[in-house]
C-alpha cells in the first residue's frame, strides 16, 4: 500500500539529458516538462517523488557534466525532485499540489 496520500499519477520517469551548453537548469526544466509541467505554473519539488535510480540519474548527469560543480549543489538540492525509496525503479509519483497556477 502506498504511504503517499494524494497521488495524482504514477508515470515512467523521463531521462535527464543536458544540452550542449551543460546548463543544469535546462535539464531540470525539460524533466519537469516531460512530466507534464506547464512552464507558467509553479513546481513544488517535494511533491514529485522519484525512485532511487531516477534520482541518481538526475544527480549524476548534472554533476558529471557541469563545469561549475561547486555552485550547483544548492541548485540541485532545492529544485530536483524528492528521492523516495518506496517509489518503484524507473517511476515518478506526482502528488496533489506538485504544480500550482502561476502568473504565466
Amino acid at each position: 500500500m502506498l504511504k503517499f496520500k494524494g497521488v495524482l499519477s504514477i508515470i515512467d520517469a523521463p531521462i535527464v539529458v543536458l544540452a550542449n551548453d551543460g546548463n543544469p537548469a535546462e535539464a531540470l526544466v525539460k524533466f519537469y516538462k516531460d512530466l507534464g509541467w506547464n512552464p507558467g505554473d509553479y513546481i513544488n519539488p517535494k511533491k514529485v517523488k522519484v525512485a532511487k535510480d531516477v534520482y541518481d540519474n538526475i544527480i549524476s548527469t548534472i554533476h558529471e557534466n557541469c563545469s561549475f560543480y561547486d555552485y550547483i549543489e544548492e541548485f540541485v538540492v532545492n529544485l530536483s525532485p524528492s528521492l523516495d525509496e518506496e517509489v518503484p525503479p524507473g517511476k515518478v509519483y506526482l502528488l496533489k499540489g506538485w504544480t500550482m497556477p502561476g502568473n504565466g
